[in-house]
């Protein structure tokens, strides 16, 4: 249902402050300032996330020896030099992992992704220990007035070529703080989730459009690739033929 915390918090969100306070007489009182997060305490001991060790920019070290495989990797994934700047993207040469760092909107770091350029790596991302729901990936970026894209993975976000964020997956809870910023400023949004996950795109266009958000979506119709797969120049073409104004008529597709 895309509702995440305690119980305390979910009846506080809906009226029954009396009540939440009472099921947990032991703790700060909740309050508005904390509603969708974690309360003043937990908040004062939040430290600012770390840069991972071990991790160099591709761009500063791209003519070193080591550094062409993680960045061949990437061009032939449609990024360009240009990207690891713009990206800031960084390579661990002993984790054989890229990693894409995330900015708020004050240039702090508030999460980062890695991703394994090994075939027989276990795990292809490891990421920041941080709820994502907490941040916006790389939010210094977005441009709030703009229509925004809405994609799942990385890769999505920056072969989009367009003012893109990244759910890094394919929910958009009501709690997190990309929904509350999108509510805030009445951002036009255009979902681009991967084919294979329509029916939690629709889910997402459900829950925006009760608050009169601009709300639109690409129709697959048959394509099965993701934007990475697609390509950019291909994905705006295809964006631009099949982009929808959703309505609450339309059908909730499985």
């Amino acid at each position: 249902c895309g509702e995440k915390g305690n119980i305390s918090k979910y009846l506080y969100k809906n009226g029954f402050r009396d009540v939440a306070n009472k099921l947990q007489p032991h703790k700060k009182e909740v309050t508005l300032d904390n509603l969708f997060g974690t309360t003043k305490e937990e908040n004062e001991e939040k430290q600012q996330l770390l840069f991972p060790s071990s991790y160099y920019g591709l761009f500063a070290n791209k003519n070193k020896l080591f550094f062409k495989t993680p960045i061949n990797y990437l061009y032939n994934r449609g990024l360009t030099e240009d990207d690891l700047i713009k990206y800031d993207i960084h390579y661990s040469i002993k984790e054989e992992r890229i990693m894409f760092p995330s900015y708020d909107i004050e240039r702090k770091l508030n999460y980062y992704v890695t991703r394994s350029i090994n075939n027989n790596s276990s795990y292809k991302y490891k990421n920041a220990n941080v709820k994502k729901d907490d941040m916006i990936f790389n939010e210094f970026m977005i441009d709030w007035k703009n229509p925004l894209y809405i994609v799942e993975g990385i890769f999505d976000a920056i072969s989009c070529r367009e003012n893109a964020v990244p759910l890094l997956g394919s929910i958009l809870s009501k709690s997190s703080l990309l929904y509350k910023k999108i509510v805030k400023n009445n951002t036009p949004i255009i979902l681009a989730l991967d084919p294979d996950a329509k029916k939690k795109m629709f889910k997402c266009a459900q829950n925006l459009i009760t608050l009169n958000t601009n709300i639109f979506y690409i129709d697959w119709g048959n394509e099965v690739r993701d934007i990475s797969e697609m390509g950019s120049e291909y994905f705006l073409e295809f964006s631009n033929n099949n982009k929808k104004k959703y309505t609450l008529n339309d059908e909730v597709l499985s």
